[in-house]
């Protein structure tokens, strides 16, 4: 008995020199949905508009859009895009033109730098980058405008591995696309939801 009260004693006396720090149990890990340094790689569904503010003449077309990118932190990655329209549409406003008068494609891609705001399995993030924007076949020509791009996002953590996301990002808000409406303003946004996995 008095053996036992000394180891006690000893294991008691240790615990207090190093300060009373006794290990707590933790019921489950916190940090596994916000840890970083990793790669990962997505797809998601895309919609893109661009519209002249001064005719209200509108082109936008529904596509994939294509994402790689490296989170080195829990609260920064680095993100390149790359999209494809697969159905376009076009609206003429108050041009009088047909409808159906555009019947090309848009392309883009994009760089970015990623915040992100980790609150458990929901993250909040923006995209801070620069990128690029081409209609073509636009009055037998291709249209391409280049530009600093920024957005916000959702993302929600589904497993380890799989996070499903929804954002939004500003392409192009200057005077002019290229050849194209060279004094009126030309906004261009994109919406996608999507799907990544890390590695």
């Amino acid at each position: 008995m008095k053996k036992w009260m000394i180891v006690l004693l000893l294991l008691l006396n240790s615990t207090l020199m190093a300060g009373g720090n006794v290990p707590q149990s933790v019921p489950y890990d916190t940090t596994e949905s916000i840890e970083g340094d990793y790669y990962y790689a997505g797809v998601g569904i895309s919609k893109v508009s661009v519209n002249d503010d001064v005719t209200d003449e509108e082109i936008s077309s529904t596509g994939l859009t294509v994402q790689a990118g490296y989170q080195y932190s829990p609260y920064f990655a680095i993100e390149g895009r790359l999209f494809y329209g697969v159905s376009t549409t076009y609206e003429p406003g108050s041009t009088g033109n047909l409808a159906n008068s555009y019947d090309g494609h848009l392309t883009g891609w994009g760089i970015y730098l990623k915040p992100m705001l980790p609150m458990g399995k929901l993250s909040v993030y923006g995209l801070i980058g620069y990128g690029g924007l081409m209609l073509h076949d636009l009055e037998g020509g291709d249209a391409y405008e280049s530009s600093f791009q920024w957005g916000v996002g959702l993302q929600y953590q589904v497993t380890k591995d799989v996070h499903i996301f929804v954002d939004y990002l500003k392409l192009y808000d200057d005077k002019g696309f290229d050849y194209r409406a060279t004094k009126d303003n030309i906004n261009a946004n994109v919406w996608t939801v999507g799907l990544t996995i890390r590695f």
